[in-house]
C-alpha cells in the first residue's frame, strides 16, 4: 500500500491492491427486531453503538428514511484492528443485507453510502480484487485478477488505523505505482509480485513491535515471500509459491507460534 499524501479533510490518499481473502470472514445476519437496531455477538465487548454494524444500519435508515426495526447477529473470526478489513467488511455487509431487502439506494448512492461510514467500506461491497485509490473510495474493479496463497499471522494485539497513519513518516508519501504488482499477477509471477509489493504505514509498526518482525523472519526462512504489514496492521501476510508452499507454512509457523493466530 502506497501513501500518497495527506489530504486537507485530514484523510490520505492511497494507491493499493486490495483482494478478498476467504480463509477467516465474520457472519452478519439480519432478523426482523423491536424498533430500534440490536446487536447480538459473540463477542460481548462489541454490543455497542459504535460499531460498525449499527453504524452503518442507522446510516442506512436515515438515507433511506426507513424506521428501523431490526436485529444484527454478529459472529466474529476476523482479527480486530488487525488491517484485515473486519470491521469494515461488517459495515459492507449490513448495507447489502438492507438494501437487498429494501432496495431504496442505488449502487452509486450506496457506494457513498459506504465512504460516509469508513474508508474502506466501499471496497467491501464488491467482493473481487481492486485497484483502489484516494481515500479507499475510488475502486477499479479486477475480477479476473490472479490471488497469490496468502498465509496470514495476527499478533495478538491490535494496532488502531489512527495510531499507524500518525507514526507514517511523512517523507514516505509520495506517488504511487501500482502497474508492476498488477502486470506480474496478471502473469501469476508471484516472485516478482511481491518484490512489487510495499506498505508505507508498516515501518512504524515494525519498530515499535518487535515480534512484528521475528515473525516475518520465520515467515522468509520457511520460504514466505517479502512478509509484509497487512493494511494499517497489526497482522502479518506473506504470499507463497503455491498453495501446497503455503499449507506447509501454515503448520510451521502454527507449531513455531502456537500462541498467535495463523490463518
Amino acid at each position: 500500500m502506497k501513501v500518497e499524501r495527506k489530504r486537507p479533510d485530514g484523510f490520505h490518499d492511497i494507491s493499493s491492491v486490495f483482494v478478498p481473502f476467504s480463509r477467516v470472514s465474520d457472519t452478519v445476519e439480519l432478523s426482523a427486531g423491536e424498533p430500534g437496531i440490536a446487536l447480538h455477538c459473540n463477542l460481548k465487548e462489541l454490543e455497542t453503538p459504535a460499531n460498525l454494524v449499527v453504524r452503518a444500519a442507522d446510516a442506512y435508515a436515515q438515507r433511506s428514511g426507513i424506521a428501523p426495526a431490526w436485529k444484527f447477529r454478529l459472529e466474529k473470526r476476523i482479527p480486530i484492528a488487525a488491517g484485515m478489513g473486519g470491521g469494515s467488511s461488517d459495515a459492507a455487509a449490513v448495507l447489502r443485507l438492507l438494501n437487498e431487502k429494501y432496495r431504496k439506494l442505488p449502487p452509486e448512492r450506496l457506494a457513498a453510502l459506504a465512504a460516509e461510514i469508513g474508508s474502506d467500506v466501499p471496497y467491501f461491497l464488491n467482493q473481487v480484487p481492486a485497484l483502489v485509490s484516494g481515500r479507499g473510495e475510488k475502486i477499479e474493479l479486477l475480477p479476473e485478477l490472479p490471488v497469490p496463497p496468502v498465509v496470514t499471522v495476527f499478533p495478538g494485539f491490535p494496532v488502531s488505523a489512527k495510531w499507524a497513519y500518525q507514526h507514517l513518516a511523512p517523507a514516505r508519501l509520495g506517488p504511487g505505482d501500482p502497474a508492476p504488482l498488477l502486470e506480474a499477477m496478471w502473469r501469476r509471477d508471484w516472485e516478482t509480485a511481491a518484490a512489487a509489493m510495499t506498505n508505507d504505514l508498516e515501518y512504524a509498526l515494525l519498530a515499535k513491535f518487535p515480534l512484528l518482525g521475528m515473525i516475518a523472519a520465520s515467515m522468509r526462512e520457511a520460504g514466505g515471500l517479502k512478509p509484509q504489514v497487512t493494511g494499517s496492521g497489526s497482522a502479518l501476510f506473506t504470499i507463497c509459491r503455491t498453495d501446497d508452499a503455503a499449507d506447509e507454512l501454515r503448520a510451521g509457523l502454527a507449531a513455531e507460534y502456537p500462541e498467535l493466530t495463523v490463518i
